[in-house]
């Protein structure tokens, strides 16, 4: 009998695999892919380059000049400003206390000269247009409407157009 014991330890000690301890496997880290669109290139700091006015005769003006000065701005949560000016512009305004005795022609060259607007804005990349719902802008009927523009993106180049303007901007470094 003690035979038979010893030999069926012996038989079940051997007959069962080495225990080893596995490590757990590591988990696997879900990646998203990174979604590129235009909505997500547009994100940053713009610098004017051109403000081309087209005049019904066909022919291109440069209302703000040949070297106007700008800067359009998009963030991650839809927000935008825009800002343009005539380079030099002249008014013998100095402080917004003096704008209400203001002559017509200074008010004129502060008016003439600089226009600006901010809101929110959406991208549509199938029809390429910025949809942007302007929460208020030195031009009063600008104020709660919706503006849109068609957009030309190629690498740091932005063109917004309208049939009336093409404002062409570059991205400023971070």
């Amino acid at each position: 009998m003690r035979f038979v014991i010893a030999l069926s330890v012996l038989l079940v000690g051997c007959s069962s695999a080495p225990q080893t301890a596995e490590a757990p496997a590591a988990p696997v880290e879900q990646v998203q892919p990174t979604v590129v669109n235009d909505r997500n290139s547009l994100n940053g700091v713009w610098q004017l380059v051109s403000f081309e006015q087209n005049e019904p005769d066909g022919n291109v003006s440069y209302h703000y000049g040949e070297m106007p000065i700008g800067r359009l701005t998009f963030d991650a949560a839809g927000r935008m400003s825009v800002f343009v000016m005539k380079p030099g512009r002249f008014a013998s305004v100095n402080s917004t206390a003096a704008i209400t005795t203001a002559t017509v022609d200074d008010l004129r060259q502060i008016a003439d000269g600089f226009m600006a607007y901010y809101g929110d804005f959406q991208v549509d990349d199938s029809t390429k247009t910025i949809t942007m719902k302007v929460t208020a802008a030195t031009i009063p009927a600008w104020t709660d409407s919706v503006q849109k523009r068609a957009y030309e993106l190629s690498g740091d180049t932005l063109a917004l157009i309208t049939p009336a303007t093409k404002l062409t901007w570059m991205r400023l470094p971070n």
